[in-house]
């Protein structure tokens, strides 16, 4: 030992004791981290896509999460059907997702899918397993022959095929369709046969289908047609069709040809009527020839005539629908007189008159007389269709005219049909008919007598329906005349624009009209009103009268009240919606301010 040096033995002695200690505790923590001390629990999950085809990929997710909740970096093995399949490893996040070819093998198995981590020294074992079925796409070809013969069966062949590996598919039902469906179930070979039934001839198409299952995927095929040949009449027109070398012929039941043209319709410029052909002039002579059977006139002699409509013979005794104002003013009911078509007559032995102030009675005659028309109350008119009036205008018997459902509208709770088919006076209590099958819509009951010609009204036949059987109406109580001598259903003669109704005279312009003294028509009440020198009369939304002077604007405001403005004045309404007037270049403004 060089001069000047001392050995220290205290101090390395020490420092090789301690050296021995770490040793021995971290072999005490490697036998306690290898008996899994220090590991904690995972949660492992693996899922599959929702659905696995075959022929197709395989992709499947996992999740590694420890026990705070954070992924887990760690290498797992993934097992099919108990067979290693890969090993992976999770990223940070504790996951990893796998997109693998399938291999053909898998096709029609039941898929069972088995991940496992197998742990650290700091983390436990874990493992998880989702599974599903590899469905494999299926081909279903549907053979048929190229013709049928109606109403006879005819054998459609089917195969199911995987459409992967084109092997058949035994056992599964098939189903065939045209207008009905048929099953079949698949032999060995995945060929299946079903009888279909034709019911109908022309172009049948045939297609098949397979629902599908737990491992095949379902499948249609295209469609096929089958040409279904008819059986015929001897001129070769198939059953159930027009003969197109004989007009008008039908091939019906018995393959027998027969006249029918209601079916098969005329010859170029002619219609079908009661199945004869005949031209259109022809056909609406035989409509109105029928209609006017069953329109009659009627008369109360000495004092007014009118129209009536057949509408029943029951009993013995022929039913006659008219208006109330027709009948109600004769003295007794035997002075009333109907007129058929074919000039034969009777005395009315009953009359009743419909409630709810609907201008509607019947007329009762002893014996059949006439014919009662057709009323079909389903019946949806519409406006522009074409209608005939027909009636007794001034006496004139069977009159006819002809024109258009001008509109539809109520009045006084009463519904109306209007027409530009001239109505007069007489036409009262004869029939609206459809000129597209005869159909009695209406009973003519007032024409327009003011400034607009063309218009007309009939009370809408569906009323008669509304109200009580007829049979139940009131019994008619005949009155002769109003105080004023006018008499009962007229004009007032010493009152413009009254008219005699239920004994009293009761305002109606719209059927009285209006004199030069007071010639304008309050439409609402039908009194006649009369405006000042130069003036002209309206009324406005409220049913209230008012006068302008000629060359005035008129308005009416928003609370529907009439207004005038002098020639150049424009109208505005104010913030409470009444109106006024502003000079020419002026607005109008709240408070009727112009500006």
């Amino acid at each position: 030992m060089p001069k000047g040096y001392k050995r220290h033995t205290s101090v390395l002695v020490p420092l090789a004791a301690g050296a021995i200690g770490v040793l021995v505790l971290l072999a005490i923590i490697l036998l306690l981290a290898s008996y899994g001390v220090f590991q904690s629990p995972v949660q492992l999950s693996a899922s599959l896509e929702n659905q696995s085809v075959c022929g197709g990929q395989l992709t499947y997710y996992v999740q590694l999460t420890g026990s705070g909740g954070s992924g887990v970096s760690g290498q797992t093995s993934t097992y099919v059907n108990g067979v290693l399949f890969e090993k992976l490893s999770t990223d940070q996040n504790g996951r990893f997702s796998s997109t693998r070819d399938m291999p053909l093998s898998w096709c029609g198995e039941q898929l069972n899918l088995t991940v496992v981590y197998q742990g650290d020294a700091f983390h436990r074992n874990g493992s998880s397993s989702a599974s599903m079925p590899v469905r494999i796409p299926t081909t279903i070809q549907v053979i048929t022959p190229p013709q049928a013969e109606n109403g006879t069966g005819v054998q459609v062949n089917i195969t199911l095929l995987d459409s992967v590996r084109n092997i058949p598919i035994a056992n599964r039902t098939v189903v065939v369709s045209n207008s009905a469906s048929y099953t079949a179930v698949t032999d060995a070979q995945g060929d299946a046969q079903a009888d279909v039934v034709f019911s109908g001839t022309g172009i049948e198409l045939i297609g098949a289908s397979f629902r599908g299952d737990e491992f095949y995927l379902p499948s249609e095929s295209g469609l096929q047609s089958i040409v279904v040949v008819p059986e015929s009449c001897s001129d070769g027109t198939a059953v159930g069709d027009c003969s197109p070398a004989q007009t008008g012929y039908y091939c019906g039941a018995g393959q027998q040809l027969a006249f029918d043209c209601s079916r098969c319709g005329c010859g170029q410029g002619l219609v079908c009527s009661n199945n004869t052909c005949i031209t259109q002039e022809q056909q609406t002579e035989q409509l109105i020839a029928g209609l006017q059977k069953s329109v009659v006139y009627v008369e109360v002699p000495g004092v007014d005539s009118g129209s009536g409509v057949v509408i029943a013979q029951k009993n013995g005794q022929t039913v006659i629908l008219t208006n109330d104002h027709v009948i109600n003013g004769s003295s007794a009911i035997t002075d009333v007189i109907i007129t058929t078509e074919d000039q034969r007559t009777a005395s009315a032995s009953d009359m009743k008159v419909a409630p709810d102030g609907i201008d509607f009675a019947v007329i009762y005659v002893q014996g059949t007389y006439g014919e009662p028309a057709m009323i079909n109350y389903s019946e949806q008119e519409s406006q522009g269709a074409d209608v005939v009036a027909i009636g007794s205008p001034l006496g004139l018997q069977n009159t006819v005219t002809n024109g258009i459902i001008s509109n539809f509208i109520t009045q006084s709770s009463t519904n109306y049909i209007q027409t530009d088919a001239p109505i007069n006076h007489g036409n009262s209590g004869g029939g609206l008919f459809l000129t597209s099958d005869g159909a009695l819509i209406g009973i003519n009951s007032l024409g327009y007598t003011g400034t607009a010609p063309g218009i007309g009204f009939a009370i809408d036949i569906k009323e008669l329906q509304a109200l009580p059987p007829y049979d139940s109406w009131s019994e008619f109580i005949p009155l002769s005349h109003c105080d004023d001598g006018t008499l009962y259903g007229s004009c007032s003669v010493s009152l413009a624009g009254y008219y005699c109704s239920d004994g009293n005279l009761v305002p109606s312009c719209l059927t009285c009209g209006c004199t030069a003294s007071q010639p304008f028509c309050d439409q609402a009440d039908g009194a006649c009103f009369a405006c000042g020198s130069g003036s002209s009369g309206y009324v406005d939304a409220n049913g209230n009268n008012y006068c302008c002077q000629d060359g005035d604007g008129h308005y009416v405001d928003n609370n529907g009240n009439g207004f005038c403005c002098s020639p150049g004045y424009g109208p505005w309404a104010d913030s409470d919606g009444s109106g006024f007037c502003c000079p020419p270049g002026e607005q109008g403004y709240a408070g009727k301010i112009c500006q």
